[in-house]
């Protein structure tokens, strides 16, 4: 089986203000599937890009994949960070 790890663009919120940023970063979403199963590489879901749409128009910040164990899907680890926090 191929090694396999999720590819990362982080941007600051208040660098979104900046056109080029948010058009980078929206380009970055648009084009990822195509552009990844075009060089070989497994585009993640389209529920799971949906989750990464949903931090950038939240300009949400800051990683959620610390402490995850190896073999956990991005989806499954954004789906966790999406929900409420437990009282």
């Amino acid at each position: 089986a191929p090694l396999a790890r999720p590819d990362f663009i982080y941007a600051r919120a208040s660098s979104l203000d900046r056109p080029a940023v948010r058009a980078f970063a929206e380009a970055s979403l648009t084009f990822a599937p195509a552009l990844a199963e075009e060089v070989g590489m497994v585009p993640l879901l389209p529920e799971t890009y949906a989750l990464v749409r949903a931090r950038l128009d939240a300009r949400t910040e800051g990683s959620v994949f610390q402490d995850v164990r190896p073999g956990t899907s991005v989806g499954t680890v954004l789906t966790r960070a999406a929900r409420p926090a437990s009282p």
